[in-house]
């Protein structure tokens, strides 16, 4: 903003100087007596001496004189005037000039200013650039070492099964095993209790105790049979429910797969930029219950940044994503991985 004070004050002293002079003016005139008639017709009415007379020339003279002196001092005042006029456009001048220079050097000094903001900026994002790509480095390096945990523990899991039935079934070939020794000593017992007995009832009642032994031993052998056979029935039927358990759930995770799949397809506008090109983009999806999405994080790019963005966004505009009511099989769906190809999208 232009000042205007120093201009201000010098009107004031032209106007104060102008003033002085003024009333010097008028003084002037007051004093002077500017009627050679007047004082003519007051030399007739009063004679004077012959002394008198002859310096009445000198009173008109004189009058003349202080004339000139007035008309020289209204030109130097009028000069005078003109100077501080001119005098007072330099300075008007000068002082726009100075604020003209000091305006140049306001804007070379916010110019540089500015030039320098830019360039922290710069530095500024491309050290947040850098910084994210760092912790995307290693969220990536940490989601592959939970994979190959979460990997190993199912892989141990699958064995510690195949292990448990291994061992039944080790358990039922004993059991059978153990019943027809048991089933073979009864036997050998009831043998042993017919040779005690008298050899003339044994004669007597052979063809009859034969009969009846071999229908005891046919009944004792069917049920002993039976209910080895009931009992590898039932761990069988077990082992048979325990898959068919684990082939629902899997058959039932992979059809709410193929679900959210088709609704995030329904939501992705970015399919003719990608067909026929071969990139996956991997995302860590994080669910509430009723299938909202907490947030999509892109944790194996695809190499190319516009189909990351373009499948995070998808995911999230296909917010909320079908999940199961069973709250067992929705934990699957708490945190995990969703595979985003563009070729099964179509």
């Amino acid at each position: 903003m232009i000042s205007f004070n120093r201009e201000d004050k010098f009107s004031k002293d032209i106007t104060a100087s102008a003033l002085a002079h003024g009333l010097l003016f008028l003084l002037l005139i007051v004093n002077i007596d500017f009627d050679p008639v007047k004082k003519i017709r007051v030399a007739a009415v009063n004679p004077v001496n012959h002394q008198q007379k002859t310096n009445e020339p000198e009173i008109i003279k004189a009058t003349i004189v202080d004339q000139t002196l007035i008309q020289a001092e209204a030109a130097r005042l009028e000069e005078q005037a003109k100077l501080e006029q001119e005098n007072k456009k330099q300075l008007e001048k000068a002082e726009l000039e100075k604020v003209k220079q000091q305006k140049i050097a306001e804007q070379k000094q916010l110019a540089l200013i500015q030039e320098q903001t830019k360039q922290l900026e710069e530095k500024r994002k491309s050290d947040e650039l850098k910084i994210k790509a760092a912790k995307e480095k290693a969220l990536e390096k940490a989601r592959e070492i939970e994979k190959q945990e979460k990997l190993a523990k199912l892989k141990a899991e699958k064995a510690k099964e195949q292990e448990k039935l291994e061992k039944l079934a080790k358990i039922a070939e004993q059991q059978k095993a153990d019943l027809a020794k048991k089933l073979q000593d009864e036997m050998d017992k009831e043998f042993a209790k017919l040779e005690k007995t008298n050899k003339a009832k044994e004669e007597l009642a052979k063809k009859k105790q034969a009969k009846q032994q071999e229908e005891l031993l046919a009944k004792l052998k069917k049920e002993q049979e039976q209910k080895l056979q009931n009992s590898i029935l039932n761990e069988d039927e077990n082992l048979s429910q325990s898959r068919q358990r684990l082939a629902l759930k899997q058959r039932e995770i992979e059809r709410y797969i193929s679900l959210q799949q088709a609704k995030v397809s329904r939501n992705w506008n970015s399919r003719e930029n990608f067909m026929g090109r071969d990139l996956s983009t991997k995302l860590e999806i994080r669910l509430e219950r009723d299938g909202r999405v907490i947030s999509a994080e892109v944790i194996k790019s695809s190499g190319d940044y516009a189909l990351d963005m373009s499948a995070k966004n998808a995911v999230l505009k296909a917010s909320p994503l079908p999940v199961p009511e069973n709250d067992e099989l929705f934990k699957t769906f708490i945190n995990y991985n969703f595979t985003f190809r563009p070729d099964e999208l179509s």
